[in-house]
């Protein structure tokens, strides 16, 4: 009850805190994602998407996009456009060949 006191034995001794490897021991493996991002999605969110960064995104290269959406964000509000970001999203879409695991991205999930 609210109030009441604990005692303690004095010789008693605590168990150490659990780490962060005891938590991982008892933990499923995460599933991994065995799929490459598709090409044709990739170049079609550069071209409609692209000032945004959302082709880099969808194909992992996370730092890149971000580089990508902050430098349109402060040229949209220094007032100068999204033209250049859009380009250079252009670019990256014609020639990125690979996502940001390495992989190469296919058009298709056909086997050749």
């Amino acid at each position: 009850m609210r109030g009441d006191f604990v005692r303690v034995n004095p010789g008693a001794t605590a168990a150490p805190p659990p780490t962060g490897a005891d938590f991982r021991a008892n933990m499923p493996p995460l599933p991994s994602v065995k799929r490459a991002p598709k090409r044709w999605i990739f170049v079609t969110l550069a071209i409609m998407a692209g000032f945004l960064g959302l082709h880099d995104f969808y194909a992992q290269h996370w730092i890149r996009g971000s580089i990508l959406l902050a430098a349109a964000v402060a040229l949209w509000w220094l007032d100068w456009g999204i033209v250049w970001p859009w380009l250079w999203a252009i670019g990256e879409g014609v020639f990125t060949q690979r996502d940001g695991q390495g992989r190469r991205m296919p058009w298709s999930n056909r086997k050749q």
